[in-house]
């Protein structure tokens, strides 16, 4: 066993005694992303068109494209939260 591997257990060892403990420390702050974040990253990553996305959720694609838009452009709008549930629905997500 290397001195690395060592000392890779040794902190592994210490850090579980103090989960076990109730010590432990959270390696970073924990982020709260907000639904419009949320469901912005869940339509980038989805791949469809803002068109495909809304024929699926039964919304109008300008409603899409409007919300996609940055915050700062002055054509950008929220989406009622009814329509931001149908978007989620549409990709599988659930808002909550």
């Amino acid at each position: 066993m290397t001195k690395a591997d060592k000392a890779i257990m040794a902190a592994t060892a210490t850090k579980m005694r103090s989960i076990h403990r109730g010590t432990a420390k959270a390696t970073r702050p924990a982020t709260k992303a907000t639904i419009d974040v949320t469901l912005r990253r869940a339509i980038k990553a989805s791949g469809l068109t803002h068109y495909a996305l809304a024929k699926m959720a039964d919304v109008q694609a300008s409603q899409v494209d409007r919300f996609m838009m940055p915050a700062d452009d002055p054509r950008h709008r929220d989406l009622r939260l009814a329509t931001a549930a149908r978007i989620a629905a549409a990709l599988g997500l659930v808002l909550g």
